[in-house]
């Protein structure tokens, strides 16, 4: 009998997670365009200011961070970055799935850090 309590005890949570997570995802689905875009904006705009404020005139270290970016080094900058360059990626594959005009969208945040290493590289 005790046993018989748990399973239905564990059964019960496994629908029940796997309910929430369906609504998670459908919810996820949901998301307009405009959202979708602001998304990407938002992305964009974390690049821009994070390179902004770390290697604005640090031609060297940003060369650096763009290396261990694109490796996946281990450290907490590179990381933030390929994390917001995968939601980014995701983000942008929802919005063509979707239907969404994406011709708008600004440059991805890994895109965004090499425009700006470029124009630090033609200011030097």
């Amino acid at each position: 009998m005790i046993y018989k309590n748990g399973f239905l005890a564990v059964a019960s949570m496994v629908l029940l997670a796997g309910c929430s997570t369906q609504a998670a995802q459908a919810g996820k689905s949901a998301k307009s365009c405009a959202e979708r875009l602001q998304f990407a904006q938002k992305a964009n705009d974390f690049a821009s200011r994070n390179f902004i404020k770390n290697y604005s005139s640090d031609l060297k270290g940003a060369e650096a961070q763009l290396f261990l970016i694109q490796e996946k080094g281990p450290g907490s900058f590179s990381a933030n970055y390929n994390v917001a360059e995968r939601d980014y990626a995701d983000n942008l594959q929802a919005a063509n799935a979707a239907g969404c005009d994406t011709a708008a969208y600004p440059l991805s945040p890994i895109a965004e850090f090499k425009q700006q290493l470029g124009r630090l590289k033609a200011a030097q």
